[in-house]
């Protein structure tokens, strides 16, 4: 995935990640998902509160590139401005809504996560005005961190709406609670939504220093998912007919660990030629695992691997 989030950086286009206010805007669309016999009226009110944020959606993302690509730092600024405020609104408003019970654990973690994306929003506000991409770049993905770790969370109908439409795969869950299937569904959701934003929030049009500056910030945080993620599937207890699978995936874990830990001694000397050889050679067992995969296992974890 590295290898891939370099590819872009070298052409200078945005992959499908960092969409600001992507979170907002389908959260008024997608509470409508929540079941129960109130569902609908909170879906509705749920939608109102959050359409202040729906305005500056994508005003915020093309700007933001501006920025990237030749520094136009006061528009991007207004934008950011923009974005807080109407993150602010759609937080009151949410906050006033009477849930229904059925609604309560989804709206709470709705509402937590429109705090962390408005708390990222000012600091991306504040690193435009002291002209520091970078930095916004970061702010941009601990945003959508926030919101895929949400969507990773709640029901698999209210994810659907979170995420994009190339993304929704992520949202599906396999197996019973409590088996091995099921453990590793949510096990793989949640690495998904910790990593993928972090390996491919890369400031894609930034330049050399600024990508080993977001990397020395970003990997230690990628090395640590990776770890903790393996020490996590490595607890499961894997059914017979998904042993190889099982063995496949930590493999690929620990591999993608060794390179993130090579990545980030390279991002601290400030080499991006390493960089680059990494980044190409990040790319190989997250090909291999995903091909080696039994069909069972394509189904449990392979929207993962397909996303490279």
């Amino acid at each position: 995935m590295w290898q891939r989030a370099w590819k872009s950086l070298r052409r200078g286009r945005r992959g499908r990640t960092l969409a600001l206010l992507a979170a907002a805007t389908a959260l008024a669309v997608g509470v409508a998902a929540c079941g129960g016999s109130d569902g609908s009226a909170y879906s509705e009110q749920a939608s109102e509160a959050l359409a202040p944020a729906l305005e500056v959606r994508d005003r915020a993302i093309e700007e933001s590139q501006i920025a990237y690509r030749d520094r136009a730092r006061v528009r991007s600024l207004a934008s950011s401005d923009m974005a807080v405020r109407a993150l602010g609104e759609a937080r009151t408003r949410l906050a006033a809504i009477d849930v229904p019970a059925d609604a309560a654990a989804d709206h709470q973690r709705l509402q937590t996560m429109t705090n962390q994306t408005l708390r990222q929003a000012r600091v991306r506000r504040d690193a435009y005005a002291r002209d520091e991409v970078g930095d916004a770049a970061i702010a941009e993905m601990r945003i959508i961190t926030a919101l895929n770790g949400t969507a990773a969370r709640v029901d698999p109908a209210l994810c659907e709406t979170l995420l994009s439409a190339d993304e929704r795969d992520a949202c599906q869950v396999h197996g019973d609670p409590g088996t091995y299937e099921r453990q590793l569904s949510d096990l793989f959701r949640g690495f998904a939504a910790g990593f993928g934003p972090r390996v491919g929030g890369v400031p894609l049009a930034g330049t050399d220093d600024e990508v080993v500056a977001y990397l020395e910030v970003i990997q230690p945080e990628v090395t640590e998912l990776l770890g903790t993620t393996r020490a996590d599937l490595a607890e499961l207890q894997p059914p017979v007919d998904l042993a190889d699978d099982h063995r496949l995936l930590l493999g690929y874990l620990a591999s993608t660990e060794v390179i993130a830990r090579q990545i980030t001694r390279a991002a601290q000397a400030g080499d991006a030629e390493r960089l680059r050889e990494l980044f190409a050679k990040s790319g190989e067992p997250f090909q291999q695992t995903g091909q080696d995969l039994s069909e069972r296992g394509q189904e449990i974890v392979g929207f993962f691997f397909a996303s490279g």
